[in-house]
C-alpha cells in the first residue's frame, strides 16, 4: 500500500465513522458531543489505532506505563493516587461524555479494519449502513438523513476511487497523473454538487408518501409504536410559543379538555431537574384568554430583586429544540446570560425571549441564572412600584364575587403572605381534573371555574391565581412554557421534555424581592418545600435592581462558584477539564480495543508467516534457493552484516564469508550459485541448491534469535514484519532479482 492510498483509506474511515456516529449519539439522548467535538474525537481516534497497528509495542507499553506511575504514586503519594482514581471513576460513571466517546472510539476502530483489512468493502459498508440508517430514520432521528446522505456520498468516492485503482495502477508510469485527474474532477464535483445545495431554495414542502405510510402501519402496527404518538409532526407554527401549538388545548381560548401529547419537544441538559422554562408571558387578560402587547426590545438579562442573594443558587442548561417549530427562546426566570444565537434577541414586556425567526431545529443553547434554593417569608420593600400597571389590569366585565372571594382570602396582608394564601386556596379547594367542559359562550373563565366548574389543570389555577391576585393589588403575569421532568432520560443529564411537560404558571411582584414563581396547580411543587436557609450560613451580598436604583450584575454573578455543579466563571478552566476527561475517557475506551487489535494482528501475522513459508516450499528449486537467499539477507541484515548498495552476490560473499560460517555448508559457495542463477538466464538450479540454502538460513535465524532475544524477534516478526515477506507470491523473477541486489529488504 503506497502513502497515497493510507491517507485516503484514513480520510474515508474518519469520514465514515462521523456519518454513522452522528446520528446513533443522538438516538441515544446524548446531546454532546457537537460536530466538531466528533470530528476531534474520530481523529483522534484513528491516529491512535493507526499508531498502534503501526508500533504494536505500544499496546503493552502504555498501560505497563500506566502500571509504573500507580505503583510509583502509591508507593510516594497514596492519597494523591486515591483521588485520581476516584476522579477516573466518576469520569466514567457520571459523565454524560463517557458513552459517546465509547461509541466514537468502537466505531473508529470497526470502520478502520473494514476499510484497511478487508477485501469486500464496499459490500459491508453498504450493508452496515443500511443496518444503522434505516432505523434510525423510522424513529425519527433527525440527523440520520443528512449523515445518510454523508455516508452514501462517501461510499461512492470509495467505489470509484476502488474502481479507477485498478486502471491507474495497470497504467504503471502514468499512476501519479491518472489519480491526481481523478482526484481533480472527483473534488470538482463534490463542491459543484454542494455549491448548488446551498443556492438552490429550499422552501418545498416534503413528498406526499401518506399512502404508503398508511400502508406500513397497516401490515406492520409495531412501527407506529416505534415511532411514537403522531410523531411524523412538528409542533408549532413557526410563531411564539402557546400552549395550543404543543397539544395542551385545541384553540387559545381558555377551557375545554387537556389533550396529552406525548411527543419529544425539548432536549434539556445540565442541572435542570424541576426547572421552570419559560416560554411566553402574557399579561393582558380578556375574560377567556390571555394576550400580550407591545414593541419588542433587545434582550438583556432581567433584573434581580435585592434580597433574592441569599436564596438562590446557580444553575446552567443547555436546550435544543428538538420537534418544536417557535420563535420563542426558553429562558429562567433570573436569567443572567444566554450564548449560541449569531443574531441578538428580542424581549417582550414580560421579560421573555424570541429570535425574529424560528429558532433552528437541533440548535443548542445554553442558558445560565439562578434558582430558588430556599424559602422565606420575603418582607415587601419600601420602594415605589413604577410600570406595574399594565400587570394589575383587569377586564371592567370581571364579576364582582372574583374580587369579593379574593379579598376575602388575601385581605390586608402583605404581597407575599397574600398571594402565597391564594395560592394556598385554590391548591386546597379545587381539584386537578383533564376532562374539563367547554367554556360556554359570554361567561367569564375565572368566574366560571371558581363557582361553577370548580375543578381544571394548569391552565384554569394558573389563571385564577393571576386574576384574584390582581384584585388585591399584587401585580402577576401569565406565564406558558415547560416544566423539566424531575429526572433525566438517562443518567447523564439529558432531560426529554414532552408535551405532557407543557405547564402554565404565574409569576407575581413582591416589592423590595422582584418577581417569584408561584404555582397554585395541585400536584406541583411550590416553594413551601424548599429547605429554610441555614442560620450558620454567610448572609450573601446585596442585589440591587438593574436598570434602576443600580447594577445587580456584578453581585449576583458573585454567587456563582468558580467550580462546582453550577459553571466556572473561567471559560478556559472548563474547557480544558472538559478535554481532558474527554481524552481520558477515550483512552480507557481504547484500551479493550487495543488488545483486541493485538490479539488479532498477531494470530494474523502468525498465519501469514506459515502460508508464506509453505508457499515459498512450493516454489521450483531456482525461485526456492533465491527465496531463502534474501531472506537470510534480511537476517544478516539485521545482525549488521548486511549488503551495501550496487554489491553483487560474490563481493558481498567475499567481505562477510570469514564473519559467516556453517560446519557444512559455504556461503562464499552458496553466494556465487546463487549469482549464476541470477545473471546467467537459466530457469532451473540443482535441488540441492534449494536445500543448502535453506540449511544455511536457518543456521542463520538461530543465530539471530541469540543475537536480539526471543522476546524481540517475536516483535519483529510476527508484529513489525520485518522479516518474512510475501514476495514470493507468483510473479516475475525480476521482484526477486531486485530484493536481492538492494542492501534493505522489502517493508510492509
Amino acid at each position: 500500500m503506497n502513502n497515497f492510498d493510507r491517507k485516503f483509506n484514513l480520510g474515508v474511515a474518519f469520514w465514515f465513522s462521523v456519518s454513522l456516529t452522528t446520528p446513533v449519539i443522538h438516538s441515544m439522548g446524548f446531546a454532546w458531543p457537537g460536530l466538531f467535538a466528533r470530528s476531534l474525537l474520530t481523529a483522534v481516534s484513528l491516529a491512535a489505532f493507526t499508531l498502534f497497528i503501526a508500533y504494536p509495542v505500544l499496546i503493552w507499553a502504555l498501560p505497563l506505563s500506566v502500571l509504573v506511575l500507580s505503583a510509583l504514586a502509591w508507593l510516594t503519594f497514596p492519597v494523591l493516587l486515591a483521588k485520581i482514581a476516584l476522579a477516573v471513576y466518576q469520569a466514567v460513571t457520571t459523565s454524560y461524555m463517557f458513552y459517546p466517546v465509547v461509541i466514537i472510539t468502537s466505531f473508529s476502530l470497526v470502520v478502520l479494519l473494514i476499510v484497511t483489512r478487508i477485501k469486500k468493502t464496499l459490500p459491508i459498508l453498504l450493508a452496515s449502513g443500511t443496518a444503522v440508517f434505516v432505523p434510525l430514520w423510522y424513529l425519527y432521528v433527525d440527523s440520520a438523513y443528512p449523515a445518510a446522505i454523508s455516508y452514501a456520498l462517501c461510499w461512492l468516492i470509495l467505489l470509484s476511487y476502488k474502481k479507477g485503482q485498478a486502471l491507474w495502477v495497470a497504467a504503471g508510469s502514468g499512476e501519479k497523473e491518472l489519480r491526481n485527474s481523478w482526484l481533480t474532477y472527483t473534488a470538482s464535483v463534490l463542491l459543484t454538487s454542494l455549491f448548488m445545495a446551498v443556492i438552490l431554495p429550499k422552501g418545498f414542502g416534503p413528498l406526499p408518501l401518506d399512502f404508503l405510510h398508511s400502508w406500513a402501519d397497516a401490515r406492520f402496527p409495531f412501527l407506529d409504536g416505534l415511532r411514537g404518538w403522531e410523531a411524523r409532526n412538528v409542533r408549532g407554527s413557526g410563531e411564539e410559543f402557546s400552549l395550543y401549538d404543543s397539544g395542551l388545548r385545541e384553540t387559545s381560548r381558555l377551557g375545554g379538555p387537556l389533550r396529552e401529547d406525548s411527543t419529544v419537544m425539548l432536549e434539556v441538559r445540565g442541572n435542570g431537574a424541576g426547572l421552570y422554562l419559560r416560554g411566553t408571558v402574557k399579561y393582558i387578560y380578556t375574560g377567556y384568554s390571555w394576550l400580550k402587547s407591545g414593541q419588542p426590545e433587545i434582550w438583556e438579562p432581567p433584573p434581580i430583586g435585592e434580597e433574592l442573594g441569599g436564596f438562590m443558587e446557580p444553575v446552567q442548561v443547555w436546550i435544543k429544540h428538538r420537534r418544536l417549530h417557535t420563535t420563542t427562546v426558553f429562558t429562567l426566570l433570573h436569567t443572567l446570560e444566554m450564548t449560541g444565537f449569531s443574531r441578538p434577541l428580542l424581549k417582550g414586556p414580560g421579560d421573555d425571549a424570541n429570535l425574529p425567526g424560528a429558532v433552528p431545529r437541533n440548535r443548542e443553547y445554553r442558558v445560565k441564572g439562578l434558582k430558588l434554593a430556599y424559602r422565606d417569608s420575603f418582607s415587601p420593600g419600601k420602594e415605589p412600584d413604577t410600570g406595574l400597571e399594565p400587570f394589575l389590569e383587569l377586564p371592567p366585565h370581571l364579576p364582582a364575587r372574583v374580587k369579593e372571594l379574593a379579598l376575602e382570602i388575601a385581605g390586608g396582608k402583605d404581597a407575599y403572605t397574600g398571594i402565597k394564601a391564594l395560592e394556598s386556596y385554590l391548591r386546597n379547594n379545587y381539584p386537578y381534573n383533564k376532562n374539563t367542559a367547554v367554556l360556554p359562550e359570554n361567561r367569564e373563565f375565572v368566574d366560571f371555574f371558581l363557582f361553577e366548574q370548580k375543578d381544571g389543570y394548569c391552565t384554569y389555577f394558573a389563571t385564577a391565581l393571576a386574576v384574584m391576585a390582581r384584585a388585591v393589588g399584587i401585580p402577576t403575569r401569565y406565564v406558558e412554557g415547560f416544566m423539566v421532568p424531575g429526572s433525566p432520560h438517562s443518567n447523564h443529564h439529558v432531560y426529554r421534555v414532552a408535551g405532557t411537560n407543557a405547564h402554565a404558571w404565574v409569576e407575581a411582584y413582591i416589592p423590595g424581592t422582584g418577581w417569584l414563581t408561584f404555582e397554585a396547580t395541585p400536584g406541583f411543587p411550590t416553594s413551601d418545600s424548599l429547605p429554610l436557609r441555614r442560620e450558620q450560613q454567610a448572609e450573601a451580598p446585596a442585589i440591587t435592581p438593574q436598570n434602576g436604583a443600580g447594577p445587580a450584575g456584578d453581585a449576583t454573578r458573585s454567587l456563582i462558584p468558580d467550580e462546582g455543579e453550577g459553571f466556572s466563571s473561567n471559560p478556559e478552566k472548563t474547557a480544558a477539564l472538559s478535554l481532558l476527561n474527554s481524552l481520558l475517557a477515550m483512552l480507557l475506551a481504547a484500551l479493550p480495543s487495543a488488545a483486541l487489535i493485538l490479539a488479532s494482528l498477531m494470530l494474523y501475522r502468525w498465519l501469514q508467516v506459515r502460508k508464506n513459508m509453505h508457499r515459498l516450499n512450493l516454489l521450483p528449486p531456482r525461485l526456492r534457493a533465491l527465496g531463502y537467499y534474501t531472506l537470510t539477507l534480511s537476517l544478516l541484515d539485521r545482525l549488521g552484516l548486511g549488503k551495501y548498495p550496487g554489491e553483487t552476490p560474490g563481493e558481498y560473499s567475499e567481505r562477510i564469508y570469514r564473519r559467516v560460517y556453517s560446519w557444512n555448508i559455504s556461503f562464499k559457495e552458496l553466494s556465487a550459485a546463487i549469482s549464476y542463477s541470477l545473471y546467467s538466464g537459466k530457469e532451473e538450479a540443482p535441488p540441492l541448491l534449494a536445500e543448502q540454502m535453506e540449511a544455511f538460513y536457518l543456521n542463520i535465524l538461530d543465530r539471530y534469535f541469540a543475537t536480539v532475544g526471543k522476546v524481540t524477534a517475536f516483535i519483529e516478526i510476527y508484529l513489525q514484519r520485518k522479516l518474512h515477506q510475501p514476495w514470493w507470491a507468483p510473479g516475475t523473477p525480476w521482484s526477486i532479482r531486485n530484493s536481492a541486489n538492494n542492501r534493505s529488504t522489502i517493508r510492509p
